[in-house]
């Protein structure tokens, strides 16, 4: 889905009353956490990311904000993908180092060539 959109506040609730259906959730969340630290050590390593910051903080704040903003009326006017992008980028501009912050800009210029392409 290019532009996925908002779950109903309904639908989380109801995913409670199904045992293994939670299970799969708290599958998932683990997964994210083990993956993340996989990519923070690896950004370590290649020195796009400050070693002196608590990741597994970073991972633990980043599931917090996106349980945050489903569903709200405060985004709605957003769609979900514009909103994990922004919360998504300004997680990684903070932790980025110089050069981490160069990767995410030239990202970003690239993205904002391929929209304006598309609807030009």
């Amino acid at each position: 889905m290019k532009h996925p959109r908002w779950f109903s506040r309904k639908y989380y609730d109801d995913l409670k009353r199904f045992p293994k259906a939670m299970d799969k959730v708290e599958e998932n969340r683990k997964f994210f956490s083990e993956k993340c630290m996989q990519l923070f050590n690896k950004g370590i390593g290649e020195d796009v990311f400050h070693p002196e910051v608590n990741f597994e903080i970073v991972t633990l704040l980043a599931k917090e904000q996106f349980k945050m903003i489903r569903p709200s009326k405060s985004f709605s006017c957003h769609s979900f993908a514009e909103v994990t992008d922004t919360v998504l980028l300004t997680f990684l501009r903070g932790i980025s180092t110089e050069k981490g912050i160069l990767i995410l800009d030239r990202y970003l210029e690239k993205r904002l060539k391929r929209r304006k392409n598309l609807h030009s």
